[in-house]
């Protein structure tokens, strides 16, 4: 999988993800969850394992995202709402990089 398709499927899936107003507290559903299509998401769980080390400033702040959102507990030094804000911010820079 190309960069621009793991990009143009992960961007979308991942603003969903960290937007989800409807879930109850504690409730996390990654990008994985808003992508449909079974092979695609196969596709793209591969290509984080492989692409880690490439995108693992945005990788890893999505990880701890979640992690701080689903167990409840703030990010160290950040608070969750801060931590959204710079994943906001890395999303908008990549899509100008792969989808513009």
């Amino acid at each position: 999988m190309e960069d621009y398709n793991f990009f143009k499927h992960y961007l979308p899936a991942l603003e969903l993800s960290i937007n989800d107003e409807t879930l109850e507290q504690f409730d996390t559903k990654g990008p994985d969850w808003y992508i449909e299509d079974g092979e695609l998401a196969k596709e793209m769980s591969e290509f984080e394992e492989i692409y880690y080390e490439d995108y693992k400033k945005l990788f890893d702040m999505v990880a701890l995202f979640l992690d701080c959102r689903s167990h409840g507990f703030p990010p160290d030094k950040l608070t969750l709402v801060e931590l959204k804000k710079n994943i906001l911010s890395e999303i908008e820079k990549y899509k100008s990089l792969y989808l513009e």
